[in-house]
């Protein structure tokens, strides 16, 4: 008995979102990465004959199985009536010039510890060239995270034509990669880019433009999915990468607390704790307990954020929170990065901490000098809420008109307003 075809479409979009960039993973590695095209189509090929069997015949016990031995099977053939045309995956080009070898390459190609190291592989060649960010991230997306098109431009708040036009940008520069992940004097730097993407990622889906879905915990999921494969790699990881997986247990511990029923974000001072989810909370703890013991003294930005968000996940409340701990380690963060938003974040917890004097003369120097925030709209919320803080309500309440007036999405201001409205109460 054949199924509808809206059971099979359900299906095979669960399907493409969890194992399309496994499988494309797989054909990459066979065929190289010059050669993606080629990949895609394939790809794109096995679902098409997934739609159409199943909904003539019935779902497989087994879909997942059914869609990459779909893949394996085109693979081979396209090894077959093509080899002489082709330039393959150096690694598999002899091994592909026997059918029988062939076949036993393919499958191995499938394997899981073969797909993850591809993935990872795909994540470095992507970061060891001058691929603009906001370029990366969408190619990351569609080819690590199996979102589409459609999918992208929605979690990037971008319209479908630009989305289209970055992917192509990036697959052209990804053609002409090369093959072999970094040297050792490449590493240090590809390895910071690989983090910074990743942390990119991760912050899309906690902190979303689109005022319908301001948390995108999808986004949250597939970047930890990704530093998971340069975590638990035995060489290619550092105190940075386990500092940042930390990092990230910490926040996404806290993200089911973080939305209302009407899906209004909720102020941390607001947030009910005991949904916070406590495993997350260990599980970071332990990495970071870890990474400060290692006998490398030096301790990077991620390590620091951690510290940061862990201090804010072991208070039992708002108010027990240790906030001269948390000006030390923004204090620190400030040192190293230079950055202007580390300073606001700094400037705020001085201001929790009773230094409301000092942290309004920080972000009022940062609205001068500081070509990042001089025009946006953060320092008068930031103004805005300090002068709240310490109860100068006129103040507090011309920075939050001035902050609505330069920008910020609507469910930031909403935020704000309910914030200052709440400290002025």
């Amino acid at each position: 008995m054949s199924v509808s075809q809206f059971t099979v479409q359900n299906t095979l979009d669960t399907l493409y979102r969890q194992e399309s960039p496994k499988m494309l993973a797989s054909l990459l590695r066979i065929f190289g990465h010059h050669n993606i095209d080629l990949a895609e189509d394939m790809l794109q090929e096995s679902f098409h004959t997934a739609l159409t069997t199943w909904s003539s015949t019935e779902l497989p016990d087994n879909p997942t199985a059914w869609l990459i031995q779909t893949a394996r099977n085109r693979a081979i053939d396209v090894i077959r009536t093509q080899k002489n045309r082709l330039r393959l995956s150096e690694q598999y080009a002899e091994l592909l010039e026997s059918e029988w070898t062939a076949a036993l390459s393919v499958d191995e190609a499938f394997q899981t510890p073969y797909v993850e190291d591809e993935q990872l592989r795909m994540v470095f060649l992507c970061c060891m060239t001058d691929i603009k960010l906001q370029n990366l991230l969408p190619f990351i997306l569609k080819s690590l995270c199996g979102f589409n098109v459609i999918a992208i431009a929605k979690a990037l708040i971008l319209p479908e034509e630009t989305v289209k036009k970055r992917l192509s940008r990036t697959k052209e520069q990804f053609k002409k990669m090369p093959w072999s992940l970094p040297e050792n004097e490449q590493y240090e730097s590809v390895v910071e880019r690989v983090h910074l993407v990743l942390y990119l990622l991760f912050n899309e889906g906690l902190h979303c433009s689109d005022t319908k879905s301001p948390i995108r915990k999808e986004l949250c999921q597939d970047a930890i999915a990704l530093l998971k494969l340069l975590v638990e790699h035995p060489h290619l990881g550092n105190k940075e990468t386990i500092s940042l997986y930390a990092l990230m247990h910490f926040h996404i511990a806290r993200i089911e607390a973080r939305l209302d029923d009407n899906n209004e974000l909720i102020p941390l001072n607001k947030q009910d704790r005991k949904r916070w989810n406590q495993g997350y909370i260990n599980a970071g703890t332990f990495l970071l307990n870890t990474v400060s013991e290692w006998t490398d003294s030096h301790v990077g930005r991620f390590q620091l954020e951690a510290f940061i968000a862990l201090e804010h996940c072991r208070a039992d409340t708002f108010e027990a929170t240790d906030w001269r701990k948390i000006v030390h380690w923004y204090q620190c963060l400030v040192a190293l990065t230079k950055s202007d938003i580390a300073k606001i974040n700094l400037a705020v917890a001085l201001g929790y901490a009773g230094f409301s004097e000092q942290a309004i003369q920080i972000v009022a120097e940062l609205g001068v000098s500081s070509a990042l925030l001089s025009k946006s709209h953060m320092v008068d919320s930031t103004l805005a809420h300090l002068y709240a803080m310490s109860g100068q309500k006129e103040k507090a309440l011309a920075h939050a008109k001035a902050s609505c007036e330069k920008g910020g999405t609507l469910t930031e201001q909403a935020l704000m307003l309910q914030q200052i409205e709440d400290l002025l109460a």
